[in-house]
């Protein structure tokens, strides 16, 4: 169909797949709630998180983008509070 329209199959492969969950807007105010109180639980900062979020996310989902965005260290977000 793109190359029908387009004569390439380039355009089709850029947007394919789900949007992600959390934007680069989300990660900063991730990581400004992080940085204020690096003692709080995960189940209190995703809390927190959610009230800025359009879309609120689950804590292990929250977890993983600590993981990727690679401040896990900074913040003693233990998983026993599910």
């Amino acid at each position: 169909m793109a190359y029908t329209n387009h004569g390439r199959t380039s355009s089709a492969e850029r947007n394919t797949g789900r949007k992600p969950k959390l934007v680069e807007r989300d990660h900063d105010t991730l990581n400004r709630i992080v940085s204020i109180n690096q003692r709080n639980t995960t189940a209190k900062v995703t809390a927190e998180l959610n009230i800025h979020l359009e879309d609120s996310v689950s804590t292990k989902k929250f977890q993983q983008e600590l993981h990727k965005t690679n401040i896990q260290h900074s913040c003693n977000c233990s998983t026993s509070d599910y």
